[in-house]
Order: structure tokens, then C-alpha cells, then sequence
């Protein structure tokens, strides 16, 4: 019979104790609260567990607007009851549990932000109220768990929820227009002046890709779109670029050494003193190497080149009409003279004619000089011309 007695008052408190916090949760706005809060606050220091076990289903993530009203009221009662209610609260850890939850969790809504906000500020104050006492070091230290939890400063999250961001309607002065057809140099007073654009592809210190056309730095290999290596064209890719010609080794070796001389056999040229010195002796100054300084550019090895074949050429041809002279039999001595003076004649001739054309014109100009030698002393004229001259 006790026992019953015993469960019925059970009961009886518990829908008592449940019908008060209701009242201060939900009816806060009326005119009544007050009356409630009283009687809310004598239930706390008398059955403070009991209190705070009712609480339980109000402090929720899920009912956003009844957690913000059950953490107003129990933040009035740790403010209002006794130290008991303090140790029933610190004993409590499924409450905290609720509290931090609350706290850490992203709230959507402004109902959510509120409570989130308010669980922030319960735990900021249980770190400083209790901290001076061992029994409650439990509700002191529910700030340091937050801040484990989320890796962020609990009063600096506080402050970031204190600011607030208003956004206002767009004005036509907000409003830039853009458009392709408008110059570049466009100014605000009204006069546009033309600007020639920007070309990316001629500043010296990037290099295009040759597969993507992507402009990467001076330093980089590859290319950074396409990891294409880089290529000898985009090495050389610079549009203010000076072309200077070096002297490579194998140039400098090619200038150094010079080509042999061209050697002359002395049975070309005639026996009789004078003349054939001198024709001996502008033969090997036409064979003579160039300077080897001269060899600086492709060009001028060319035209080294040629000027020997030329030189050949006329060497031949020279050989040949002395080798004609020799065939003579009678007038052998006069005939050497003839092909002596014709061939002084020709060389003077040649010589002015290379100071005034390259050395292809001379080398035609001594063609000409041999065509004129032959045709001035055929065979057949020179013996009938011989055999007829009187002896003197």
C-alpha cells in the first residue's frame, strides 16, 4: 500500500514538475511568467534533478524554438537557485552533451542561429562562473570540449555571430556596362583615344607552346598545359630579337686554315725572261689563298668558292694556249713574243677589271683575252708569215 502511495506521489510530481517548465518555456511572452517562474524555481531547490531531467526533451537540435526557451530558463535558474541545483547540474551529462550539441552544430535558420547562439554564450559562462571550484570544474571545463570539437576559439565565434551583414538593393550607378565595340582608351571626360592592344606573344619573357599555343615563363621546360617539352622554335621566339653572328669553333677552325695554293706548272709559261716572270708571278698571286679574317660569314666562303673555280677555269685555258704556241716549229721565238705581249696586254686589262667588278667578270674577261690570243696567231698565218719575213 505504501508502495503505490509512493508511485502515485512519483507521478503526480513528475506531471507537476513537467506542467511548470512548460509554462515558463512556452508562456514566456504572457503576462504570467513571472508567476511561473516562481514556482519553477522553488520546484528546482527542492527536486533539481527532477527539473533537469524534464529539460531534457527541450534542449533538442531538432525543436530549435523550444531549445532556445528551455536554455533562457535554465540560465535563470543557475542564476536563481542553490548551490544543490549547481551540483545536480554538474552531475547532469547528458545535459551538457545537449548544450554542447547545440553549440557546435551549423545552424540553418534564424531560430537555429539564436539557439546556437545561446548555447555559445552558456558555455562561455559556465567556464567563468565555476571555475574556482573543484566540484564544478566539470561545467568550467564544457568550452574547452567545444573548442576541441570544432578546432576554433569559442569567444571568437561569439564575435563573428555578433556582426551583422545587410544587404542593400542594386543601384543604376552600381551597374558598369561593358561592351566589345567601345575602345580601350576610353576616358570619363568623353574623348576615346585608341590604345593598341597588348600582344602577350611578343613580351620576351614568355615562350608560346608550339601544340597549344599556351604562353608559359621564360625558365619552364614543358609546357604547363599540355607538358609539352619545349622546342627549338620557342627558344628562339622573341619579336624585338637582335640577330648576331658569332664565330663558332668549326668556323674558326675553317678561317684558320687556309686552302692550299694552287700550284702552276713552270712549263706553261715561256722561257724568254721578262714576260714569263711576269705572267708566272700573277698566276700564283691570283692562286693565293685569301685572308683567313675574311672568313666571317657563309656568304663570303661562297664567293671564295667561286672566284677558285674561276681561277681553274682560266689556269686551264692558259695552259692551253701555250701549249698551242709550242706546236709551232719556225717562228717559235716571235711567236713567245706575241703570246707574251697579248698576254701583258690581257693581264693589265684584267687587273683594272678587278678593281671594278667581282671575280666572275674577270674571270670572263680572261676568256676573252685567250680567244683574242688564238685568233690573233693561227698556225698556218704564223709559218707563211715566217717564211716569207726577210733575215735581217
Amino acid at each position: 500500500m505504501n508502495y503505490i502511495k509512493s508511485v502515485v506521489s512519483d507521478v503526480k510530481l513528475k506531471y507537476r514538475a513537467g506542467r511548470i517548465v512548460f509554462n515558463c518555456v512556452a508562456k514566456r511572452e504572457q503576462p504570467g511568467f513571472s508567476q511561473h517562474l516562481v514556482e519553477c524555481v522553488s520546484m528546482a531547490d527542492q527536486h533539481p534533478e527532477l527539473v533537469l531531467t524534464t529539460l531534457h526533451q527541450y534542449i533538442s537540435f531538432r525543436q530549435p524554438e523550444n531549445a532556445y526557451g528551455g536554455l533562457l530558463l535554465l540560465e535563470q535558474l543557475v542564476s536563481l537557485c542553490n548551490y544543490g541545483f549547481h551540483l545536480a547540474l554538474a552531475r547532469d551529462y547528458e545535459i551538457q552533451d545537449r548544450i554542447i550539441q547545440l553549440a557546435v552544430k551549423r545552424g540553418e535558420g534564424e531560430e537555429r542561429r539564436k539557439a546556437q547562439r545561446l548555447a555559445r554564450l552558456t558555455l562561455l559562462e559556465y567556464s567563468r562562473v565555476f571555475v574556482d571550484d573543484r566540484e564544478l570544474l566539470r561545467l568550467s571545463s564544457l568550452a574547452s570540449s567545444f573548442e576541441h570539437r570544432t578546432g576554433k576559439s569559442l569567444l571568437r565565434c561569439i564575435n563573428m555571430q555578433n556582426r551583422r551583414v545587410l544587404f542593400r538593393d542594386v543601384d543604376k550607378g552600381d551597374i558598369i556596362p561593358i561592351s566589345p565595340k567601345e575602345s580601350l582608351g576610353s576616358t570619363s571626360g568623353g574623348t576615346s583615344r585608341a590604345l593598341r592592344p597588348l600582344r602577350l606573344s611578343s613580351a620576351p619573357e614568355v615562350w608560346p607552346c608550339h601544340v597549344c599555343t599556351y604562353l608559359n615563363a621564360p625558365s619552364a621546360t614543358r609546357c604547363a598545359a599540355c607538358e609539352t617539352l619545349r622546342s627549338t622554335d620557342s627558344v628562339a621566339h622573341r619579336s624585338t630579337t637582335q640577330v648576331t653572328l658569332k664565330t663558332t669553333p668549326d668556323s674558326a677552325q675553317q678561317a684558320s686554315a687556309a686552302p692550299a695554293t694552287l700550284e702552276i706548272p713552270s712549263s706553261a709559261f715561256p722561257e724568254s725572261g721578262t714576260e714569263g716572270h711576269k705572267m708566272k708571278e700573277t698566276a700564283t698571286e691570283r692562286a693565293r689563298p685569301p685572308i683567313a679574317g675574311m672568313f666571317k660569314d657563309p656568304m663570303h666562303t661562297f664567293k671564295q668558292e667561286e672566284k677558285a673555280s674561276h681561277m681553274k677555269n682560266f689556269n686551264q685555258a692558259l695552259e692551253a694556249s701555250v701549249h698551242s704556241s709550242h706546236a709551232l716549229d719556225g717562228g717559235k721565238g716571235n711567236h713567245h713574243k706575241e703570246v707574251a705581249h697579248s698576254a701583258s696586254h690581257g693581264r693589265r686589262g684584267q687587273g683594272e677589271a678587278e678593281k671594278r667588278a667581282s671575280s666572275s667578270t674577270a674571270a670572263c674577261l680572261a676568256g676573252a683575252n685567250l680567244k683574242e690570243v688564238t685568233e690573233t696567231v693561227p698556225l698556218e698565218g704564223a709559218m707563211g708569215n715566217l717564211a716569207q719575213r726577210p733575215s735581217h
